[in-house]
C-alpha cells in the first residue's frame, strides 16, 4: 500500500503538469470503499482512475461494480504499475472507447508470460479489459491516454 501512495503522488504531479489547468483530485482514503483513487477533470471532461502496483489487480467487487457504473456514464479505469510494465484497463462491455490509439508493449511481465489478460483478484473476475501496456512506469503515457480519450470524444 504503501507503493501504491507514492506512484499515486507521481501520477498526481505528472497529470497536472501534462494536462494544462486540469483539476486532479486524490480521493483515495482508507475509510471509504469504492471510489476510484483519483478524478482528473480537464478540458470539460471527468476521468476516474483507480491505481494498483504489483503483477494483479487486486480489486474488489465494489471497485469494479463502481467503475463500470463510472465508464458507463464517462471515463473510468484502472492503472497498474508492474515490476516492468505500466497497464491500462477498463471494465468490459462499457463501449467502444475502449480502444487507445497509442500501439501496445509487448515485452515481458508477470502476467502476459501467463495470459493475455492479467491475474485479476476473485472479486473481478475477467470484469476488465486490456486497454495499452507500456514499458516500465510510465505516468506521461496516462496523460496521453486521457488526450487520446479527449480527443476521440471531442471527434
Amino acid at each position: 500500500m504503501k507503493l501504491e501512495r507514492r506512484y499515486i503522488r507521481e501520477l498526481v504531479k505528472v497529470l497536472a503538469t501534462d494536462l494544462e489547468d486540469a483539476v486532479v483530485l486524490k480521493h483515495a482514503d482508507q475509510v471509504t470503499s469504492g471510489i476510484p483513487d483519483l478524478s482528473v477533470t480537464w478540458s470539460g471532461l471527468t476521468f476516474w482512475i483507480e491505481v494498483k502496483r504489483g503483477s494483479t489487480i487486486e480489486a474488489r467487487g465494489i471497485q469494479v461494480l463502481t467503475a463500470t457504473r463510472l465508464a458507463r456514464q464517462g471515463h473510468c479505469f484502472f492503472v497498474l504499475y508492474g515490476e516492468d510494465s505500466t497497464s491500462i484497463f477498463t471494465p468490459k462491455g462499457v463501449d467502444s472507447r475502449q480502444t487507445s490509439s497509442e500501439s501496445r508493449y509487448t515485452g515481458r511481465s508477470s502476467w502476459t508470460r501467463r495470459s493475455p489478460e492479467p491475474a485479476l483478484g476473485p472479486a473481478s473476475g475477467s470484469a476488465l479489459l486490456t486497454v495499452a501496456v507500456y514499458p516500465g512506469t510510465d505516468h506521461h503515457a496516462i496523460a496521453r491516454y486521457i488526450r487520446s480519450l479527449h480527443d476521440h470524444h471531442k471527434a
